[in-house]
Parts: structure tokens; sequence; C-alpha cells
């Protein structure tokens, strides 16, 4: 799923291509210029991930299963920061499996299990649909705040419909 990129320009020389062309150059040639490439695009990645966590685990459910989602500490730390589950709340010390099983490790600490449902029962605990939310909506006054720092480069109109 890493194949989503962010950043490259190819004008710039940062696409793929440019990357890949100064890489090789840069192992193989005494070139000193650092080698910048596109990052991944993590957001859409995870998005793309996390729908596929709940629809698997859902369906495994479904037919007497249950999946196990093997990530780094690095994703749960993205998690964490970037999506609304209160990871800690699902934190399953006594390893009893739910319905979503996200087993974490950075290799130099325990393994821990995350599980809980996908839906809170009765609306009500948490579960893993938070994970889809937002950690934080900013407010519409500082968003109009910020587009007014900078002139607008177009404005559109709308006709008047005809009467």
């Amino acid at each position: 799923m890493t194949c989503s990129t962010s950043g490259g320009n190819r004008s710039k020389g940062t696409d793929i291509q440019g990357a890949f062309r100064r890489a090789v150059l840069f192992a193989h040639t005494p070139v000193t210029d650092p080698v910048e490439a596109p990052g991944v695009n993590v957001r859409q990645v995870w998005a793309r991930m996390a729908s596929q966590m709940i629809a698997k685990s859902e369906a495994a459910n479904s037919w007497g299963g249950r999946t196990i989602w093997v990530v780094q500490d690095r994703l749960v730390e993205y998690i964490r920061t970037n999506t609304a589950l209160p990871l800690d709340a699902l934190h399953a010390p006594d390893w009893a499996p739910g319905e979503v099983n996200m087993l974490v490790s950075n290799l130099t600490q325990p393994i821990a299990l995350y599980s809980g449902p996908i839906r809170a029962a009765g609306g009500t605990g948490a579960c893993w649909l938070e994970l889809l939310g937002t950690p934080h909506i900013p407010t519409l006054g500082s968003i109009t705040r910020k587009l007014d720092e900078k002139a607008p480069v177009a404005t559109f109109r709308v006709p008047a419909p005809l009467s």
C-alpha cells in the first residue's frame, strides 16, 4: 500500500523517476547531492488500510473467524494523533480477542494487543469505527482567518438565475 506518494515534482526532479535515477547515481558515483524524493502519502495509505481492517474483520467475524493485524508502533502513534480512536481504551491486557485485533510491536518492547468491537454496543464505549474519525475539528473562524491571510488567486461568481 505504500505506493501512494506525495511531494513528487517532475520539474524539480523529485518525482519517482528522477529520484530513482539520482539514487542509482548516488550509490555508484561520488555524487554528493542528497537525493530528494516523494514521501509516502500517509493519510491516503492509512485511509485504505483502515477501511480494509474494518471490512475484512467484519467478514472474518461473520464466517466464524477473526483477523489479527500486525503493525509497527509508528503506525500506532499515527493512529493516536490523527484519528478519533481512543486506542488506550481498546488495549487488551488479558489477550482476549475481539472483533478487530491489532498486535503492535517495535521489536524492543513487549508486544501489545489492542482489541475490541467494530461498533459500540448501544452507542457507548470505544469501538474501531472511531478509527475513521478525526481527532479535532478546527473552528470555522480559525479556518477563515487562515484563508484571509493570503489574497485570493481567483474569484468565482455564480450567475443570476434566468427568469
